[in-house]
């Protein structure tokens, strides 16, 4: 079902797709189908989608990352083969480049996100909707500490500002 509407979309018709909150709720009873929040649709986009953004460098729609391969292939030698294969079209497309950097930087948040409540906060989904515990968490730099990996986040700013610091001390 999913995949017919992103292929209504893909080619332009908007005129069957849902446009009221009414159609919505008749159609989907539950609302994180409305949204399109769950615990993987933020994780594992639609398959079809590096190959529908790129359909210059995917002219036959086949060899995106989540297709299905005999050998499975991991995310960081996808993108090594992309960019640095002799079909330098990839590596000459900047918007291809910024693409593949914001999907890892998007899988380091969600992997940072996931470790930090799987190790250090022994929460439930009830208590993870309470706005005061999420208030504590984010004032506490508990939800950060694991995102230090993640470039441009505060963890990975203050790290920086403390090795900025130490290089200066030493001189």
């Amino acid at each position: 079902c999913n995949e017919n509407r992103l292929k209504t979309l893909a080619l332009g018709d908007i005129d069957n797709t849902i446009n009221s909150d009414e159609e919505i709720d008749e159609v989907y009873k539950d609302i994180r189908t409305k949204y399109n929040i769950g615990t993987d649709s933020c994780i594992q986009p639609y398959k079809t989608i590096e190959a529908l953004a790129f359909s210059h460098l995917f002219p036959d729609g086949q060899g995106s990352y989540d297709e299905e391969r005999e050998i499975d292939q991991k995310w960081k030698e996808y993108c090594k083969a992309r960019l640095f294969s002799s079909d330098s079209r990839f590596a000459a497309n900047s918007s291809y480049i910024f693409y593949l950097q914001y999907l890892e930087d998007l899988k380091q948040v969600y992997s940072g996100i996931n470790i930090a409540f799987r190790k250090k906060l022994p929460m439930n989904a009830k208590q993870s909707l309470d706005e005061v515990q999420m208030k504590f968490l984010m004032n506490k730099d508990m939800i950060y500490r694991h995102l230090q990996c993640v470039r441009g986040s505060p963890q990975d700013w203050h790290q920086r500002l403390k090795d900025l610091f130490e290089m200066t001390r030493q001189l």
